[in-house]
């Protein structure tokens, strides 16, 4: 019998105790650590052989090209602007907010952060003196 791999599993949450399992079709409860393990296993052969595509694209002028053109078609750039979004605008956004900046310059500083490292790094946050709000109750 072939496995329903992508409708295999669903999220169940105890609010009491707080614990996620996972539930297969079959009625087997796993553990959040034996879903990753299984995810890892299926996964990992398909991003070794994704990584091997990108490095051939790295040195493919032709794909490179058609990568720019791309650029002008209105499907790619509101991709880009979704990933862009969705990967630094938001955090950014709501890292400002959860620490009550409030000007524009301050957005830019984190959107820029966000963008280049994903996050507002910690190292660099502690050789300020000034602390944000929530630095301030914890």
């Amino acid at each position: 019998m072939q496995r329903d791999y992508i409708n295999a599993v669903k999220a169940l949450s105890d609010s009491e105790i707080r614990v996620m399992r996972l539930q297969q079709k079959r009625g087997e409860l796993i553990t959040i650590n034996e879903a990753k393990a299984m995810i890892t296993k299926i996964l990992t052969p398909i991003l070794v052989e994704l990584r091997k595509l990108i490095d051939q694209a790295r040195d493919d002028d032709a794909f490179k090209s058609l990568l720019r053109a791309a650029g002008n078609d209105p499907v790619m750039q509101k991709a880009q602007d979704f990933i862009f979004a969705s990967e630094t605008w938001d955090s950014a956004q709501r890292w400002f907010n959860e620490n009550g900046f409030t000007l524009p310059l301050s957005m830019l500083v984190i959107a820029d952060s966000f963008l280049q490292s994903g996050s507002m790094l910690r190292f660099l946050r502690q050789r300020f003196k000034e602390v944000t709000t929530s630095q301030r109750w914890t």
